[in-house]
């Protein structure tokens, strides 16, 4: 959600949004290619480390990260629809797309739990994955043996989180006053007591009119639950935007650099790009409770450090970059 508010919010009403959105999309890929190559460590050091068989399917798992930058690129195709017709306001394309995706991730978790009971009573050895013969690495797209960031599952997020920044955006002259913090929080609110009745009621009325012979809309409880949760929170984050002045320059500055925190998380906990992290080399299991807030706390300072340096950090980046490149044309 939080990637396709940036998106919408910063991308989608300035002057170049299909620049600003292919950049950041870019940036997101890029980052990608370069996490997902340590192959040394995910195929080998840790087949050692579990005593598992060695296997190379890994390499076609789909990503965290690609599954945001594949959102971020629907947010982009959404918003050419957009503007192609030139009609209404962008949030509302948005909440078409997303509630579209929702839709079919519901009849794909219908699906998924079918294959599930199929195995777990031995009538199948293994689930037959979407789509239908693809090869693994367009299946973990949608639902394979590795999808645990399936397209279909998370671009819904994505593309919602989309309508909140062009929400935000487009009446920004509001974004201070009380009742559209309070507008969030309640709309959070009743996401989260009453979606599930409204659901299943909407899977009622499918089944009896013969639209559907099974209602499966009420799968998708959680997912909008968990939406009203994100709606909730950004609603009291506007509030105290209005009464609160926050003048901490750190703290807004964490805000503005969540990819590059994002991706150094990546690295020294799961061993990205290089190979090694502390999973599973430090820990791998459930921490006690004063173990993990103090892990929790640890990397919480360092990111706010390298936050704090990070101008001298990218200097350093563009130093060694460009030392590469000079040594290439020699």
């Amino acid at each position: 959600v939080g990637s396709g508010v940036v998106t919408s919010l910063f991308g989608s009403v300035r002057a170049k949004p299909a620049l600003y959105v292919e950049s950041r999309n870019v940036t997101v890929i890029a980052t990608t290619l370069l996490i997902l190559p340590d192959l040394f460590d995910k195929f080998i050091v840790k087949s050692i480390y579990y005593g598992t068989k060695f296997h190379l399917d890994w390499l076609y798992a789909f990503h965290v990260l690609q599954s945001i930058g594949m959102g971020i690129f629907l947010i982009l195709i959404v918003y050419g629809f957009y503007k192609l017709i030139n009609y209404g306001k962008l949030h509302w394309y948005y909440f078409v797309a997303g509630i579209i995706m929702f839709i079919c991730y519901a009849y794909m978790k219908d699906y998924i739990q079918h294959q599930e009971e199929l195995v777990a009573n031995n009538v199948i050895s293994k689930p037959n994955y979407l789509p239908n013969g693809a090869p693994a690495i367009i299946q973990n797209m949608i639902y394979g043996k590795y999808s645990d960031f399936s397209l279909v599952r998370y671009s819904g997020y994505t593309i919602l989180g989309g309508m909140l920044g062009s929400i935000i955006r487009t009446y920004e002259q509001h974004a201070r006053k009380l009742w559209f913090g309070l507008s969030f929080i309640i709309v959070g609110l009743v996401l989260n007591i009453f979606i599930q009745q409204v659901f299943h009621s909407v899977d009622d009325f499918t089944e009896w009119i013969g639209l559907t012979k099974k209602g499966v809309f009420e799968l998708n409880t959680t997912s909008f639950v968990r939406f009203g949760q994100v709606l909730a929170f950004l609603g009291v984050l506007i509030l105290i935007d209005k009464y609160v002045d926050v003048k901490a320059k750190l703290f807004l500055k964490i805000g503005q650099n969540t990819l590059p925190i994002y991706v150094v998380h990546v690295i020294l906990l799961y061993g990205g790009i290089f190979g090694f992290g502390m999973k599973p080399y430090l820990f791998d299991e459930n921490l006690p409770p004063f173990q993990a807030a103090g892990i929790s706390a640890l990397f919480i300072l360092l990111f706010a450090i390298m936050v704090k340096y990070i101008e001298p950090l990218e200097r350093i980046y563009i130093s060694v970059i460009d030392f590469f490149k000079f040594k290439r044309k020699k």
